[in-house]
């Protein structure tokens, strides 16, 4: 009879196929946020909705199929592996609070603090330039950031 896996061993042995397949596929894999036992002989690897791209890759029936076999032969039995996304974490209200809390910044005010930023300060040197607006900073979603916007002087 085959040992039962236990989070443990599934951690280890998914630490191992990603190591041994070495390419974009463990890459994009391990992207995971957990990875968990749904049942016997199933595996089933969570991602956030930020890497959903990630696990789209994964997805494909040759990733999975690679990611499975390469899984299969550490653990020493045939193991089948889904895929999941991960429900947004929802902001403790407590921290909401202090969102809506904190005191309005003048536009003037706010324009001083970006152009104390380093890079903000180098870019407007360089290109001789001024702070003609601050846009508030995206979503927590997005990663993207985007502090202020320069235009160039005539």
């Amino acid at each position: 009879m085959e040992p039962l896996l236990d989070s443990q061993s599934v951690t280890s042995f998914w630490q191992q196929t990603l190591a041994e397949i070495g390419d974009m596929t463990s890459d994009f894999a391990g992207r995971a946020e957990a990875i968990a036992i749904s049942a016997p002989n199933r595996l089933v690897v969570s991602f956030r909705k930020a890497y959903t791209q990630a696990q789209q890759y994964c997805e494909r029936p040759e990733r999975r199929q690679k990611l499975e076999q390469t899984f299969s032969r550490l653990a020493g039995r045939t193991i089948r592996i889904d895929f999941a996304t991960l429900p947004d974490e929802l902001v403790p209200a407590s921290a909401a609070d202090r969102q809506t809390t904190k005191p309005p910044v003048s536009r003037r005010q706010r324009q001083q603090e970006v152009m104390r930023h380093p890079l903000i300060r180098k870019a407007a040197e360089l290109f001789d330039t001024e702070i003609i607006a601050v846009l508030d900073p995206p979503p927590a979603t997005e990663e993207a950031e985007s502090p202020a916007r320069i235009a160039g002087e005539a």
